[in-house]
Parts: structure tokens; C-alpha cells; sequence
């Protein structure tokens, strides 16, 4: 009787041993970051928009504040598919392009 509950023990021993190891084989899964958006090209009606919505901010060559920036994205209808930091992004860019010149 005791040998059978020796071998019994052995057998779960070794079965647990072999759990453990699959576990440690078993490759890493990798990350997908689905939220990200992927990056799209300005189009010259945007810029456009951009211009129109920026104007006064573009001539004194001075950063809009991230406000604005909602407030421009909420009323335009062709800039809302963009997302505010981006928006923001393009415009510092423009008004920096312009501080060079």
C-alpha cells in the first residue's frame, strides 16, 4: 500500500514539474497598441482651415493656448477628425516654420 502511494505522489511530483516548465517555455505575448492612430498626411484644405481658424495667432508669430485649439476643433467640421494634440502640434510647427523666415 505504501508503494502505491509513493508512486502516486511521485507521478503528481513529476506532473507538477512538467506544469512548471511549459509555463517557463512559453514565449512572451506580444503588446498590440490598437489606440494608437496611425499618422496622416495634412491636406492643403486643412492647412487651409488652419490658416483661417490660426490667422491672427500665425501674424503675431505667438503660440495659441491648447484652449483655442479646442474651441477651433469643436467648430470645424473638417479639422474635428484630428485629435487636439496633433492639431496643436501642426500649428506650433507652422508658427515656429514662420519665426525662422
Amino acid at each position: 500500500m505504501e508503494g502505491i502511494v509513493a508512486i502516486s505522489e511521485q507521478l503528481e511530483a513529476e506532473k507538477e514539474e512538467e506544469e512548471d516548465e511549459q509555463e517557463q517555455v512559453q514565449p512572451r505575448k506580444v503588446k498590440h497598441h490598437s489606440n494608437i492612430a496611425s499618422r496622416k498626411k495634412w491636406s492643403s484644405e486643412e492647412e487651409e482651415e488652419i490658416q483661417k481658424h490660426f490667422k491672427k495667432y500665425l501674424s503675431d508669430k505667438v503660440r495659441p493656448p491648447p484652449a483655442f485649439c479646442e474651441k477651433v476643433l469643436r467648430k470645424s467640421k473638417l479639422l474635428s477628425s484630428r485629435m487636439k494634440d496633433v492639431l496643436k502640434k501642426k500649428v506650433f510647427r507652422m508658427i515656429d516654420k514662420l519665426r525662422k523666415y
